[in-house]
């Protein structure tokens, strides 16, 4: 449900738009998933979550553990007792989606490539 989709007849003609009795959302495509993708990977931080990033994400003790909320991957997707910390200190928590590192992201660059005022 969008606003738009809520407008009666007078006020969609007051916007411009063309009045059907029934809504067609405009705004909507579906993909071809094969080749195309929409939002591989997002996540919301709010300032709350990064105000004691330093000290949390480059602690060991376990009472921090969790606490971190950036992501710091784990080298080669391995997980390790020894190398638990990158060279700046933070402590290793996620690990790297290959699949999209190696397939997705080099389509989306190729895709970019063909728009010259994107620049990335």
């Amino acid at each position: 449900m969008t606003m738009e989709s809520q407008l009666n007849e007078l006020q969609t003609k007051n916007m411009g738009n063309r009045w059907r009795q029934r809504y067609g959302e405009k705004h909507v495509k579906f993909i071809d998933e094969e080749k195309e993708g929409l939002m591989l990977h997002t996540k919301s931080v709010v300032k709350d979550q990064t105000k004691y990033f330093e000290r949390n994400c480059k602690s060991t003790k376990p009472a921090a553990m969790g606490q971190c909320k950036l992501g710091f991957p784990w080298p080669n997707g391995v997980v390790s007792s020894e190398n638990v910390q990158d060279t700046n200190g933070n402590v290793y928590n996620c690990f790297v989606d290959e699949r999209i590192e190696n397939v997705w992201i080099p389509k989306f660059k190729a895709e970019l490539k063909k728009y010259p005022n994107v620049q990335f």
